[in-house]
């Protein structure tokens, strides 16, 4: 996340962040030396693809960002809860800090009464506050209008606003006044709005591409191959089907040199990679480097036969693990049915024994159980998710939707981002099917 470096005679720190949101960094040179650093940059902007942009693009794709500068939408009156920071910025697991028990009380025990969230205004004509102002809808009070601006990306204005818990459900629509009387429609959209492909995402693509190009090259001739796959490589140093194609690809070319140096970058990173091993051996036959290739196909076949008895003992240790889940299970069960006894609204025990059948496969009984869940504690975010997971499994897509659209209401007006999303992703992936 950062590393200390020499840039063109510079020694600056390079943080992996950038205020535009898009995969960056963010220099810091030593005191007096950014204007130096900086035109050092545009002078040689080709070999670094670095290039200036203007005080108004850059307001722009910080807006898009939501990483405007602090006092423009959080500021000191702000808890981190009720902002996008939370998810970068804390960290449970530590030590003390300032404010920490009001963080982690929200965290266990509630949501903040207002977050922060973009209002998407497709109406370009809609005249917007240009100044923080109290919002209403329908006359009862509804947040805090903080700042606009216009998203090329989206191709509409997007505002930043702190919503109460009854009016930030991800998606809703409402026309928000202001005291002096304008008035406009908006979308409520949680943030991020704009989330630019990861890495790892960025060399897939790079490296389906190169095997496209691959299946067309007939001849062995196109270099562009293994360009891709060496920018899938830099952008993902992990990514061991990228080390693998590019071998092959370069052998293919008569680039067997070449090869083995990636081949033996992957051995280095996976020891147990059984076709970095198998490959190597390929290419060392090709340069007649026969004990080196026996040396190789030795280990390949050592490490496929480990990788067999570890799947049996795999199976094995699963089928165990599956037996003791299926055990407690029906314990619990037998447990929330003496609950339910008592009180057969009991919502946690509704939800437990729901749960207990999920894990025993059994989605149709679960389902009454988990449906009264979602009854009796209407913002019952876990029951939701589970509710329609179960009518997933069992084919009905239909329910499903209707139980996802109304958990998403649910959780955004609780505040529980890790269901909400993904219920907002098993929504997206119905509609796809259906269409």
């Amino acid at each position: 996340q950062v590393t200390p470096l020499d840039l063109l005679g510079h020694q600056v720190l390079a943080f992996r962040c950038a205020e535009s949101g898009e995969d960056g960094y963010c220099l810091v040179p030593a005191a007096g030396e950014t204007d130096a650093l900086f035109d050092a940059l545009l002078e040689h902007g080709a070999e670094y693809l670095a290039a200036e942009v203007s005080e108004a693009a850059r307001h722009t794709l910080r807006a898009e960002a939501f990483t405007l500068p602090f006092g423009t939408c959080i500021d000191t009156a702000c808890i981190v809860s009720e902002t996008p920071l939370e998810k970068n910025a804390v960290d449970y697991g530590k030590g003390c800090y300032l404010g920490q028990e009001v963080v982690a009380r929200l965290k266990s025990y509630a949501t903040p009464k207002r977050a922060l969230v973009a209002l998407c205004v497709e109406d370009g004509g809609t005249p917007l506050p240009e100044k923080p102002a109290p919002l209403s809808v329908g006359g009862a009070k509804a947040g805090e209008f903080r700042c606009a601006a216009f998203s090329p990306t989206l191709d509409c204005w997007v505002a930043a606003a702190y919503l109460g818990r009854e009016h930030r459900t991800d998606g809703a629509e409402y026309v928000f006044e202001t005291p002096d009387g304008a008035r406009f429609t908006a979308k409520v959209a949680h943030l991020p709005l704009i989330q630019p492909p990861a890495r790892g995402v960025l060399a897939e693509q790079r490296y389906h591409a190169a095997l496209e190009r691959f299946e067309q090259d007939e001849d062995d001739t196109d270099d562009s191959t293994i360009a891709l796959l060496e920018d899938a490589l830099l952008l993902d140093p992990r990514f061991e089907d990228g080390y693998e194609a590019l071998g092959v690809i370069l052998h293919r070319h008569q680039r067997t040199d070449e090869a083995i140096t990636w081949m033996q970058r992957l051995a280095e990173l996976n020891p147990n990679c059984v076709m970095a091993h198998t490959n190597l051996s390929v290419f060392y036959v090709a340069k007649g480097m026969i004990q080196e290739a026996e040396t190789e196909k030795a280990k390949a076949e050592l490490l496929e036969m480990k990788k067999r008895l570890d799947t049996r003992e795999a199976e094995r240790a699963a089928a165990a693990e599956r037996k003791r889940i299926e055990g407690e299970a029906r314990q619990r069960i037998a447990l929330f049915e003496e609950v339910l006894g008592i009180d057969p609204e009991d919502a946690v025990a509704t939800m437990g024994l729901g749960t207990a059948y999920i894990q025993l496969g059994e989605f149709a009984k679960a389902v009454p159980h988990l449906e009264t869940a979602t009854r009796v504690k209407k913002d019952y975010s876990a029951a939701f998710l589970n509710l329609g997971k179960c009518h997933e499994f069992l084919g009905g897509l239909d329910a499903a939707r209707a139980v996802f659209q109304r958990g998403i209401e649910a959780a955004s007006r609780k505040g529980d981002l890790m269901p909400l999303r993904e219920m907002e992703r098993r929504l997206k992936a119905i509609d796809r099917g259906a269409g």
